[in-house]
């Protein structure tokens, strides 16, 4: 099934107040949904937002699916170039027929092919750069030495390198990326889809809690099917609020897992637990609607980079709990990072004592400081012929 996204009054709110000296053309290298995901999710917004601020944008798309979202005014091109013998050339090939002034990446990591590819390009046009995993440090220390001296090539040879925190900032400046080419803004892109209930399968649907004249608590969380996402801690707090009132755990979980053994593991347990609520994948319209249905989401995860979900949970009225490993949404309640007494606390606080009403803000809010930081992201490079 395809979405189609359709632009919200957020992005539309602040187009005048972001004035372009001429149209900017910008193709995204990275996947739309499907994949699920924080990353083909923030590229499926800043899409919409480009095309909201009167620039052209392309994406080149190395993963197949035939259930790729449809970004309004987006060219979208499909190159099926990961894990093929021929996909360098293909990726190639794709680029250069991309007629745009600046190339902006967008993947978790820097590895493999994506290093080779970026030592091969001609610096014809503005490269821009951001990278979502939480932990850029511990995966460069561990990489081995060619793939160290790679990286660190092709991250100097970037215009602009995104950065979402200030850990990420001084990685990149530890490899001698200036100062001057880091620019920090917000992953929390404004929503340009709304919650649709109605893609939910229907058991779901029947959902509940008790903030919306339910008899039972929601909780929720998701993630990939690693540990740092640390659900066990998730699991003891379910037992601990089951055993004195109705409580249900929703977990979602998508993406592929480092560590098979962990996620087969994972899933018999979850699909075991009498109260745990296991769900696949959903349509992103889908995803928020059961976030609404939830009375506290999670994220007590010990690698991060930012938690876009925890945004869409809060502009959607469900507060959140999460870990301070890295920057959150200065609206979410955090708690130390792997400590897991500090996280049920306030966990069973809030449970007990907290909002009992919902407090939705308007989705698609976005600071207009932070439009023009975006925007000049693709004006300040002399490739953008300014």
């Amino acid at each position: 099934m395809v979405t189609s996204f359709q632009c919200t009054s957020g992005f539309k709110r602040h187009e005048s107040q972001v004035a372009t000296k001429k149209e900017r053309s910008v193709c995204i290298v990275g996947p739309l949904p499907e994949p699920i995901g924080g990353v083909s999710s923030h590229i499926a917004r800043l899409a919409a937002f480009l095309v909201a601020h009167k620039m052209r944008c392309s994406i080149i798309d190395a993963y197949p699916s035939g259930k790729k979202v449809a970004v309004r005014g987006v060219e979208h091109h499909v190159t099926d170039s990961l894990g093929s013998p021929l996909g360098i050339p293909r990726f190639l090939y794709a680029l250069s027929r991309m007629r745009c002034d600046v190339v902006h990446f967008h993947y978790s990591r820097i590895s493999g092919w994506f290093l080779l590819v970026l030592l091969m390009l001609k610096q014809e046009r503005a490269f821009v750069l951001t990278l979502h995993h939480g932990d850029q440090a511990g995966v460069f220390e561990n990489a081995r030495w060619p793939t160290r001296f790679l990286a660190a090539r092709a991250l100097r040879r970037m215009d602009i390198i995104v950065t979402l925190s200030e850990e990420q900032a001084a990685f990149y400046r530890t490899l001698g990326v200036a100062p001057g080419r880091l620019s920090r803004w917000s992953v929390a892109l404004p929503l340009n889809i709304s919650p649709d209930a109605s893609l939910l399968p229907e058991s779901l649907q029947e959902l509940r809690a008790f903030e919306d004249g339910g008899d039972e608590t929601l909780l929720m969380t998701s993630g990939y099917p690693t540990e740092s996402y640390r659900y066990e801690y998730c699991l003891e707090l379910l037992d601990s609020l089951s055993s004195t009132s109705s409580c249900r755990l929703i977990v979602s979980l998508y993406g592929k897992a480092s560590n098979a053994g962990y996620a087969d593991a994972l899933r018999r347990r979850l699909a075991e637990h009498p109260r745990v609520i296991l769900v696949d994948p959903l349509p992103a319209a889908a995803f928020l609607a059961l976030l609404a249905k939830a009375s506290l989401y999670l994220r007590p995860s010990t690698i991060d980079s930012y938690g876009l979900v925890i945004t869409d949970a809060i502009d959607v009225g469900t507060p959140c709990l999460a870990s301070d490993i890295c920057d959150r949404d200065p609206r979410c309640d955090t708690f130390p990072v792997a400590n897991k007494q500090s996280f049920m606390s306030q966990a069973l606080e809030f449970v007990a004592y907290g909002r009992r009403e919902r407090s939705c803000t308007a989705g698609g809010e976005f600071d207009s400081s932070a439009s023009e930081e975006i925007v000049r992201c693709y004006q300040r490079h002399p490739a953008t012929s300014l």
